[in-house]
């Protein structure tokens, strides 16, 4: 084992000793102890490292290991290094975590700072010591300024040590503010071996619900919570000099003052359309005043332009301090000045033009990095990041993803990644709250208005996913970028962090913007009282939804990061997509779902009807694959189970398919992102050699609807007066069809059934790839969105010979069919329904669910 490693320098700077973090993948059974692997020059040389597992196989060895080293790199150079076996040499002591009583004390080799332990208030470097000198004389202050203009501060709760190594450390500390105990935070510091720079994110969260009146969920509601400024500050020194650095791009300009103060605020993105309606408050209004960012010395203005990322240094004798942003006018507004003695870092400045208003159950996280040496030139190079490739044959050959594409697949025929950059200039998709969000542009094509059409996409059809997956083949770092970008708002924005609303909304994801409607003032939220003037809740809702639930992306991030928000993330999303499909666990939610089937019953003409447990639905498949996925990240067998469940409750091999209706395209069109969930099912099982019951339903019923599937399913666009919008985005429905061919010849043992099942794969996809060529608007976000998730499945006529025949016993199936919607099966699903609530439900719960409703 030999594993290419690419490392380029792109930005001009050169390295030494530069701490890099990255994540390999191995085949299962390869690597049996993380201790087995070292990191080695392309002359052989062993470099410094630490590991960390990240994802294991089901027989115990790794599966992703992250790897921190040290590099020295020229600038503009390319360099290879490689990941192999061996006896890792032994670290000489460095980086120190030390718990000691009311403090954690972390010794870098260069400084040494005390961190607060609960119940103090939350000052990240109270202390902070370089040979004898101390840097800050009175440590460091983080300040909330509420909506009436009281000063808050924050007290820690709770802190963990996340990661602790000789090269890399992170701490993380929980707590809340002092006078709003629904407000609350959540702070990582990272620290480097023999480096004086810190990295810091901090995360604000307001955990109330919303109230979403009548299903709409508008800025302005009365749950949010409204704030003038945060701010970090450290108290330091008297600077002799302060000196501001604004890197734009290849041009950097300076400003320097002695004993002045000395700011800079990013106002607006700098983008031409910066007071589009995207940035529009909860009255409405845009007010946004001033482009760009200003740079002053006390009332003067002396400097001003459009996009920065700015590094502020103070001098003062022997001491010095850095700071910067790496987000500065992406997610603006923030701020960085020095004033009376007072370094400050503005996460959401005073001086912005308006008011901030977090939304119930949002979270935002700004980072920055500080350097206690003043070292600009090394937060200059911590901006511009190493960028680091792992050889994509290895990670093909590892199996740790299976549906990645080839390196140039038909995504390549409709847009590059530097077109999705371009699209947020549209709508300038920046700012704090939409910062790494993915314009809807397909939902504005026919939109006659002169005004900017705003829309919002994100998460459907798992574009995070589908960007990584890019990535991973091409080491194009855009793609990365965009991963990137999206991951950090997802994670913060789009899923409704809260216990307070109903089970079926808390902690779940957020849909995109309501189709062909401008986004109002819904933002990510879906319905806005702009779009529908009354939205009542049986119609309405707008909240997180069963059938719009991504969970591979976040995977993959935690899988390339290591950030261990993304894995709590998965298993969050796994736990609600499963209350969000049964409904909650009450009696009385039961006995209404029960009366509301009911009457469904009694208002059909036609009742040639199946009634499964779960419908047959992307809502279905997603919770599949959210089970799938927290299994893999937890290894918690329970998640496999409730993905089995959901199978065997939905579908059987001997199911009277016709009586689905599937071919009722605009209600059943989703069936086949459920039997593609099936395949990843069945693939697991595989994984684990677990030939059972469970395996043998899914992998046979998957085959009985493919086989109809054969015989009825025909290209959407053949007959488009049965389709209510006959768009591109149809054409690339079919290429799921085709995954569902080709899992299905992967999983049969009748090999003339598999060559039907495979041509079949080939002719959706390529019947999909020419629909699409013939419409100008296969370049929008959701046609590529579907191609990102489906597109790999276009491979070569050859592709066929290297199916295996599954290797299984002919195992008895115990369950029965599907049985068909009557007074009978709705009885007995409606008492099956009670008896389970009955077993989770409790006295409070009932009341909870029914206060929640009146």
């Amino acid at each position: 084992m030999n594993i290419r490693i690419s490392i380029a320098e792109t930005h001009g700077i050169a390295r030494c000793g530069e701490s890099i973090t990255f994540s390999c993948p191995f085949p299962a059974g390869s690597v049996l102890a993380e201790s087995q692997v070292i990191l080695v020059g392309d002359n052989g040389t062993q470099l410094p490292l630490q590991t960390r597992i990240l994802g294991q196989w089901p027989d115990g060895t790794i599966k992703w290991l992250q790897l921190v080293s040290r590099i020295d790199c020229r600038a503009n150079e390319t360099i290879v290094v490689f990941v192999t076996t061996g006896q890792r040499e032994i670290l000489p002591d460095g980086l120190r975590v030390e718990d000691v009583g009311e403090s954690i004390l972390v010794h870098t080799g260069q400084v040494s700072i005390s961190l607060p332990k609960a119940p103090q208030e939350f000052r990240p470097f109270a202390e902070v010591r370089a040979a004898s000198s101390d840097i800050l004389t009175s440590g460091s202050y983080l300040k909330l300024t509420d909506a009436e203009g009281h000063t808050q501060q924050f007290i820690v709760n709770s802190y963990s040590i996340a990661e602790k190594g000789p090269l890399k450390a992170r701490v993380r500390f929980r707590g809340r503010s002092e006078q709003c105990a629904d407000l609350r935070f959540e702070s990582v510091l990272t620290f480097y071996h023999n480096s004086a720079a810190i990295d810091v994110d901090f995360t604000i969260h307001n955990c109330r619900s919303a109230v979403h009146k009548n299903g709409l969920w508008d800025l302005g509601d009365p749950n949010s919570y409204y704030f003038k400024a945060l701010i970090f500050d450290c108290e330091a020194f008297a600077a002799d000099l302060t000196q501001l650095k604004c890197y734009s791009g290849s041009e950097v300009d300076s400003f320097a003052t002695q004993g002045k103060p000395l700011a800079i605020l990013q106002d607006a993105s700098g983008g031409e359309n910066w007071q589009s309606p995207v940035h529009r408050n909860r009255h409405g209004n845009v007010t946004l005043q001033h482009n760009g960012y200003r740079v002053s010395s006390g009332q003067e203005i002396i400097g001003k332009g459009l996009r920065t990322v700015p590094i502020l240094t103070a001098c003062g004798g022997e001491r010095s301090l850095a700071m910067t942003m790496p987000l500065f006018w992406q997610e603006y507004p923030n701020s960085l000045s020095y004033s009376d003695h007072v370094l400050s870092v503005g996460l959401f400045p005073e001086s912005f033009s308006d008011i901030y208003e977090l939304q119930g159950g949002e979270k935002k996280t700004k980072s920055f990095f500080v350097d206690f040496a003043g070292n600009a030139d090394s937060l200059a190079a911590r901006l511009d990041p190493l960028l680091i490739s792992v050889d994509p044959s290895w990670l093909k050959s590892t199996q740790v993803i299976k549906d990645l594409p080839e390196e140039h697949d038909l995504v390549d025929s409709f847009c590059q990644s530097k077109d999705f950059l371009e699209k947020r200039e549209h709508v300038d998709e920046y700012g704090w709250r939409h910062f790494g969000e993915v314009y809807a542009d397909h939902e504005a094509v026919g939109n006659e208005q002169k005004d900017i059409f705003v829309s919002h996409y994100n998460n459907q059809y798992d574009l995070l996913a589908g960007f990584y997956r890019k990535y991973l083949v091409t080491g194009d770092s855009n793609w990365k970028t965009l991963a990137q970008d999206l991951a950090r708002h997802v994670v913060d924005i789009d899923i409704y962090h809260t216990d307070q609303d109903r089970e079926e909304y808390n902690h779940g994801l957020f849909w995109h913007t309501d189709h062909y409607v401008p986004a109002g003032l819904g933002t990510h939220r879906s319905y806005s009282r702009e779009q529908k003037a009354d939205y009542a809740l049986s119609a309405g809702g707008g909240g997180p939804g069963s059938e719009h639930c991504y969970t591979t992306g976040l995977k993959l991030h935690y899988y390339l990061t290591g950030d261990d928000r993304f894995k709590e993330a998965v298993i969050d999303l796994a736990r609600w997509e499963q209350i969000a499909l049964t409904g909650p666990r009450t009696v009385l939610a039961a006995l209404k779902r029960g009366v509301d089937l009911l009457k469904k019953y009694r208002s059909m003409t036609d009742r040639n009807f199946l009634l499964p447990r779960f419908p047959l639905t992307r809502g279905s498949g997603n919770a599949i694959t959210a089970c799938l996925d927290a299994f893999e990240l937890s290894n918690d067998r329970d998640w496999l189970s409730q993905a089995a469940g959901i199978i065997t409750s939905s579908i059987h091999p001997d199911d009277d398919i016709s009586a689905r209706q599937l071919n009722n395209i605009e209600i059943a069109w989703s069936y086949t992102v459920f039997l593609v969930a099936v395949g990843k099912f069945i693939d697991t099982k595989i994984l684990l050699k677990e030939f059972d019951s469970d395996f043998e339903q899914a992998r046979k019923a998957l085959l009985a609807y493919a086989m109809w599937m054969t015989e009825y399913e025909y290209p959407y666009l053949n007959k488009p007066e049965r389709l209510e919008y006959p768009n591109e985005t149809w054409a690339a429905q079919e290429l799921r069809k085709a995954v569902v061919f080709y899992d299905s010849a992967r999983f049969c043992r009748n090999i003339e059934q598999q060559t039907v099942f495979f041509d079949k794969s080939q002719a959706f996809f390529e019947e999909a790839r020419k629909e699409l060529m013939l419409h100008p608007t296969s370049s929008k976000t959701r046609p590529v969105a579907l191609m990102l998730q489906n597109g790999w499945v276009g491979l070569s006529a050859d592709a066929a010979e290297s199916f295996a025949t599954v290797e299984s016993k002919d195992i008895a199936i115990e369950n029965k069919p599907t049985p068909h919607m009557s007074v009978r099966s709705i009885i007995g699903h409606v008492v099956g329904d009670i008896f389970l609530s009955a077993k989770h439900s409790s006295l409070k719960k009932e009341i909870a669910w029914l206060s929640s409703r009146v």
